[in-house]
């Protein structure tokens, strides 16, 4: 019987009657992607992927809104109904299923191998493509209302309408759905390897294996050549208006054709591997799709600009063990991660040595035990990454497994069962029937063999009498299996996502089944026997109470070195950025954690949790109730031809009055001026950067001109309700406009803020820096060599031991606030510190030395109009509190770049290079290093900053790094225009 799950959410509280507030991860896909559609309403996308999965996304967020599971293969085609009701997915595992989006349960299945399926306009019948033809299906009772025909096709597509149906390879057969109609448009083409449909079944588009793209006017049957792709064509779409066509290559390049005037608009590059399927939104606006590489990416059709990525930075574990002191997980990517048992801190990724197939900690826990293709033995030493090999069996095994009494237990390739003692190399085999064997474990002491087999059954067996001590039967293959120390216990991880422990003398669950939402890969028990740790292809490690069964923690690790420790309640902690991963669902909203972190970020609960012990009085002080953020409209064109346009801002909230309305353009925060031209709205006031809303209105509606810069603009509308977090909100929305004229935005300034010094720990003791004035010289140095350049006129104020302006605390603060008060709307912000920092463990915040200037004091430059910058070259600087040191001064007009993260220690360099490492590398990349087409822009900096830095520090020191994605294309340094 099929699990069901709309989500699986790990924590819950109370915002009001009847209403819960629920936080979960946005893990994405974890294989291909097969397809991605849109709503009718343009409102959602649907995905179905390799993964046996199909999710329901939010399209203005990119929100991951449900996951819809219970097929058993992989998912090829799903779609949505015109009234949002139902979803209709269809998978190699020989199913097509109807899901309820309200429920989350599947509504009926129906036995039938389909490769493609959509809606009919009525939104109670589907049609299939199988391979018994092409048949229409009613929803409620399952049966077939008609067969169209009984010919089945390899390719096979909807128009977007879904009124006709495309289908062939070595001839192209057109279907109208309302008549029943069919006709052939095309002759014998086996060049064809994908193919589209218009609306009013008016054009068929093919693709061809040779790259070719052709319209075909389908009453005529006169065909078209549209210029060529580079690789072979893997997906095709026409917009709703038929003006637009869609086609993508194998080599994930997407590319527009403009079918008014039959010529080819533009091509971009954004997915990694191959596009698998295009769909238009419904006002041809946008185009999404869907990839190899497991993302799914909305575009702009106009600009052929990224919108938004769904998925991506996936790292799914294949194993995880855990000791007394440490969690070790080893990824599908082959990385080993190590997490602090007691705290839930993530400490470190190393590469793992290739073809593990099973690890356990040492009896010292200083080192993993594990075993490879080939029999080798090894111990890998969880702090220094290095590897030792201990010993090597040549004998070919199917599935290995090691424990920490010194033996390896193995299923050779002929069945037969194998123990081998690696310190002795003694070897000894048994006995195996001949059903598959999934999983393989033995207990320390090598007495009792576990075995679990892909036909549900689980056996224990006494490995000196050969003796079968317990066996069960579970409806699921056993996947993973794991001993106890005492051996009286066993977990089991099952394909259906459940962990099950047993006990071996009883032959009976101890606690009810434990899950997790995809198949489960690994188990282990703690070495002390209190908690078992699981891993799935959900992408999560997950830590259970032996005793109860019931969730402790869930461990997020991502392949950006990103993060995540979460309890069930959502009580979490996390790495600067891990936390954009989680959603917040109130009602049927769902938001980003961002506007809930002041509730349910809390790294205490966490470690108190992890601990057995007692929640922290915060726990009970965040428990106030919580509401949505406001709801955002926005109306704007989409291209402007005088490099301005005037949006319609339209904003709601039915729980608390409105706050205030801030607008950020490509990065740059809108100042009073720009800010006073709106109109259409009495009960707003312009307030330095917002607009604040007055007498308490719940609804606000107004139109604002804004000024554009040459290509995409990436315009986002920031709005806040009244009432300070948690009770307070803010909502995000963000809307593209394209700037086709000549007009070129004004040149801007640059005002550099540069505070160097070398002083001691607030003469606390410590030693003297060498070279952070200097750092702080040589940054106003390079910024000073762009006047004229990149800016029309560059401001620099020098801050520094020995200087007319010394480092006290308050000539920093006098003169962030002064000195970047006299900026335009449209200049850039450099506030560069160099000097010591630490953490202070009274309040476990972050402060610069030696004047102990605070996260709130240096927030202060964040504030201001224009685009914003801050560089930070100091011990502790990303992000080492509770609050979280980078966490609160991200924003969408600030870029962030610190030297270390946590507790790592900035390093300085040497007479030679009389700099930090971390200003080393800015100097470095600013000055050309990291230039692209001789213009450095702040992502290709940042990538170049954290290599550099983990050179030269022999990857001791991690910079942190955040852009906001309004940056992404801002040119920061360069020859100049």
């Amino acid at each position: 019987m099929p699990i069901l799950f709309l989500i699986i959410f790990l924590g819950s509280c109370s915002v009001g009657p009847g209403t819960e507030i629920n936080v979960y991860p946005q893990l994405g896909h974890s294989d291909t992607v097969s397809t991605a559609v849109f709503s009718a309403d343009g409102r959602y996308i649907v995905s179905a992927s390799w993964d046996m999965s199909v999710k329901l996304w939010d399209t203005g967020t990119g929100r991951e809104r449900a996951a819809f599971l219970g097929h058993t293969d992989v998912v090829n085609s799903a779609a949505i109904s015109g009234d949002n009701r139902f979803i209709a997915s269809a998978a190699r595992d020989g199913t097509v299923r109807i899901w309820d989006t309200e429920t989350g349960r599947e509504k009926i299945k129906l036995e039938e191998n389909a490769f493609n399926v959509a809606f009919n306009t009525d939104n109670k019948s589907i049609i299939t493509f199988s391979i018994n033809g092409i048949k229409q299906w009613d929803i409620e009772t399952g049966n077939v209302i008609q067969t169209f025909s009984d010919i089945s096709f390899a390719l096979t597509v909807f128009s977007p309408d879904s009124q006709f149906i495309a289908s062939g390879t070595d001839k192209t057969l057109v279907l109208n759905v309302k008549t029943g109609d069919e006709f052939i448009v095309n002759g014998k083409d086996p060049n064809a390897s994908a193919m589209a449909i218009s609306n009013g079944g008016l054009f068929t588009a093919l693709g061809g294996w040779d790259g070719s793209v052709s319209l075909i006017e389908t009453e005529s049957g006169e065909k078209t050549k549209l210029p060529p792709l580079a690789k072979y064509v893997t997906a095709m779409a026409f917009s709703g208006n038929n003006r637009f066509l869609a086609a993508a290559s194998a080599d994930g390049i997407i590319s527009i054709y403009d079918l008014d005037n039959y010529h080819f608009c533009k091509s971009i590059q954004g997915h990694n591997e191959s596009v698998n399927s295009l769909f238009f939104s419904p006002d041809e606006s946008a185009v999404v799709s869907a990839s190899s590489d497991k993302t799914i990416k909305i575009w702009n059709v106009t600009g052929m600009e990224q919108i938004i990525t769904i998925g991506g930075h996936c790292d799914p574990p294949r194993l995880s063990v855990i000791s007394h002191d440490y969690i070790a997980s080893l990824s599908r990517a082959g990385s080993i991660k190590i997490w602090n048992a007691k705290t839930g801190e993530f400490i470190e990724a190393f590469d793992a040595p290739e073809g593990i197939k099973s690890m356990c900690f040492s009896p010292d826990n200083e080192n993993l035990v594990t075993v490879s293709r080939g029999g080798i033995a090894a111990d890998f030493n969880i702090k220094t990454g290095k590897t030792r090999q201990l010993s090597q069996d040549e004998s070919f095994a199917i599935i290995r497994s090691v424990n920490t009494g010194g033996r390896i237990v193995s299923v050779l390739w002929d069945g037969s069962i194998e123990i081998w003692d690696y310190t002795t190399g003694e070897k000894r085999q048994l006995k195996n029937d001949d059903e598959i064997v999934n999983a393989i474990g033995l207990d320390n002491e090598g007495k009792k063999l576990a075995a679990g087999f892909y036909n549900g059954k689980l056996r224990v067996t006494d490995t000196e009498t050969g003796k079968t001590v317990s066996l069960l039967q579970y409806t699921s293959p056993v996947d993973a299996v794991g001993f106890s120390a005492d051996g009286l216990r066993l977990a089991c991880g099952l394909r259906d996502g459940s962990v099950r422990l047993l006990d071996i003398s009883a032959g009976t669950d101890a606690v009810p089944p434990m899950r997790h939402l995809f198949g489960v890969s690994s188990v282990s028990f703690s070495d002390d026997g209190r908690y078992v740790i699981s891993s799935a292809a959900d992408n999560s490690v997950i830590l259970w109470d032996a005793a109860t069964g019931k969730k402790i923690a869930s461990f997020l690790s991502f392949d950006d070195d990103e993060w995540i420790t979460i309890t069930p309640d959502g009580y979490y902690n996390a790495s600067p950025r891990g936390d954009e991963r989680l959603n917040v669902r109130i009602g049927s909203g769902v938001y980003g954690m961002d506007q809930f972190s002041a509730v349910f970020f809390q790294a205490e609960v966490v470690k108190a949790r992890l601990q057995g012990l007692s929640d922290p009085a915060v726990t009970r002080a965040s428990n106030s109730p919580i509401t949505a953020p406001p709801a955002i409209s926005i109306s704007a064109p989409q291209e402007s031809e005088t490099g301005k346009a005037v949006i319609d801002i339209s904003i709601k909230d039915n729980f608390r009055p409105l706050h205030s309305v801030q607008i950020v353009i490509n990065g740059r925060l809108l100042g009073h001026e720009e800010l006073g031209a709106f109109s259409g709205a009495k009960n707003i006031a312009v307030k330095k950067t917002s607009l604040v809303v007055k007498d308490k209105a719940h609804e606000l509606q107004f139109s604002i001109p804004v000024a554009l810069e040459a290509g995409s603009n990436h315009i986002q509308i920031i709005a806040s309700n009244r009432g300070r977090a948690p009770a307070g909100a803010v909502s995000r929305k963000s809307v593209y406009i394209v700037n086709i004229s000549e007009t070129k935005a004004p040149p801007s300034d640059l005002w550099v803020l540069a505070i160097g010094s070398n002083g001691n720990l607030n003469k606390r003791g410590g030693n003297s820096l060498k070279y952070a004035v200097n750092n702080a010289k040589g940054i106003q140095s390079l910024f000073e060599s762009q006047r004229g350049k990149r800016y029309r006129n560059v401001h620099t104020r020098l801050i520094a031991d020995g200087e007319k302006i010394t480092p006290s605390r308050k000539n920093i603060i006098r003169n962030i606030r002064e000195f970047f008060g006299k900026a335009r709307s449209g200049d850039v912000l450099v506030l560069y510190l160099s000097g010591h920092g630490e953490e202070r463990k009274g309040n476990g915040e972050y402060y610069f030395l030696p004047q102990a200037v605070s996260l709130d004091d240096i927030g202060i430059v964040s504030e201001r109009q224009g685009r914003k910058m801050i560089f930070i070259d100091s011990c502790f600087s990303g992000g080492v509190d509770g609050k979280g040191m980078a966490r609160n001064l991200k924003n969408e007009s600030t870029v962030i770049i610190t030297s270390s993260q946590k507790d790592e220690r900035s390093w300085e360099g040497s007479a030679a290079v009389p700099y930090g490492f971390f200003t080393e590398a800015l100097i470095s990349g600013i000055g050309g290093e990291a230039a692209v087409n001789n213009e450095v822009r702040l992502f290709n900096l940042g990538e170049y900053v954290y290599s550099k830095v983990m050179l030269l520090s022999g990857g001791m020191q991690h910079p942190y790094v955040y852009v906001p994605e309004g940056f992404y294309g801002f040119v920061l340094a360069g020859s100049g225009e």
